[in-house]
């Protein structure tokens, strides 16, 4: 039965951030917990006869790395799922429950873990959710919104924007004519109210942590190679710009504004399903008729591309890097390339997302001799 009471003693994390417990007879998922934690936990919801979530109520043997999270918000609000231990805790432990999915082709040392520089005061985007008649603002937990008007996440130009949502309920006033419910993307200059994710334009929520990820994307690259580069899912070509070689950069969003020269942009919608045929006649243009494709660059969004292998096989290119937010689905669409004659030459983990459970994976792959 539900809202019972259970012990645990939790042997490791899952990639969601939950410590795992095989105390009873189900394996119970608990947030806020962490390895060698032993206590008692409240279920709060089943799925089929082997598997419970629940709720930490109390600790007989807290970890000696556990602290005190910083945020007043962090145990009502699940955005954040690591506060409650140190950084670099934070980061093995990620590290451990990720590396799992790729063991069958790397070894977890041979996974190279970038930290982020802070673990606070990073985003330069963020999404609230609001109720006019609950008279709620925040992020979304359940079928509830926390109120999170002090979150250490937003950086300081995103920060002052929150705060005059809430201060004097701007709020109120931008929703004014927009529907009961829905939300308001806060960014560094505006806010945009109801509109898909990044409706005007995508960008990473760390510049410091994207510019490293583009910096180790590049040390992939062969400057004596003669042919093109793609830029799949390019956006306004964050990955490929500071090279020199003509890059071909897709995405249903962007425009050359603010490309460098080698880039040419295209719209592009990866996901429709006459978007092989279109493929072909871009490559008609100048700057990649009669040229090889060198390498295939993709960074899709946490969907990824069940379609990579037909785009891989009308590039033909030599090496292929994958930027993923989402390392499930990128190991699904890596397995694709195996039969192929693809191979993982190297794989990086990146903490765009400090705090969270969440982690951007960057796989480089080249042919099998």
């Amino acid at each position: 039965m539900e809202n019972t009471t259970v012990p645990f003693s939790i042997e490791r994390m899952d990639p969601l951030g939950q410590g795992v417990s095989k105390v009873t007879d189900k394996i119970t998922f608990i947030p806020r917990t962490l390895p060698g934690e032993k206590g008692e936990a409240t279920i709060l919801k089943k799925k089929g006869k082997s598997v419970q979530f629940g709720k930490l109520e109390s600790l007989e043997t807290p970890s000696p790395k556990r602290i005190e999270a910083k945020c007043p918000h962090y145990n009502n609000c699940v955005g954040c799922r690591y506060l409650h231990t140190t950084y670099e805790n934070e980061c093995a432990l990620k590290k451990e429950a990720y590396a799992f999915f790729y063991k069958d082709s790397v070894e977890a040392k041979d996974i190279e873990f970038h930290e982020a520089p802070k673990r606070d005061s990073y985003r330069n985007r963020i999404q609230l959710h609001y109720d006019k008649k609950r008279n709620l603002l925040g992020f979304v937990n359940g079928d509830d919104i926390v109120p999170t008007p002090l979150c250490l996440l937003p950086n300081e130009k995103v920060k002052k924007k929150m705060d005059e949502l809430y201060e004097g309920n701007l709020w109120h006033k931008l929703t004014k004519r927009e529907p009961e419910t829905g939300h308001i993307e806060v960014s560094e200059t505006d806010y945009t109210l109801n509109k898909n994710y990044a409706f005007g334009g995508f960008t990473q929520v760390y510049e410091e942590m994207n510019q490293l990820a583009a910096k180790r994307v590049h040390q992939f690259f062969e400057p004596s190679s003669e042919g093109f580069v793609v830029d799949l899912f390019g956006g306004n070509g964050n990955l490929t710009r500071a090279l020199s070689r003509p890059t071909l950069v897709l995405d249903a969003i962007g425009s050359n504004d603010g490309m460098a020269a080698h880039q040419s942009f295209f719209e592009y919608n990866v996901y429709n399903k006459w978007a092989m045929k279109r493929i072909d006649k871009i490559l008609q243009k100048p700057q990649f008729l009669d040229k090889t494709c060198d390498w295939l660059i993709l960074d899709p969004p946490r969907s990824g591309l069940k379609t990579l292998p037909s785009f891989v096989d009308v590039f033909n290119p030599k090496k292929i890097s994958y930027l993923s937010c989402d390392p499930l689905t990128q190991v699904r669409d890596l397995k694709l390339l195996g039969p192929m004659g693809w191979k993982i030459e190297k794989v990086e983990f990146f903490d765009f997302f400090p705090g969270t459970h969440h982690l951007e994976s960057l796989v480089h792959l080249v042919k099998r001799s």
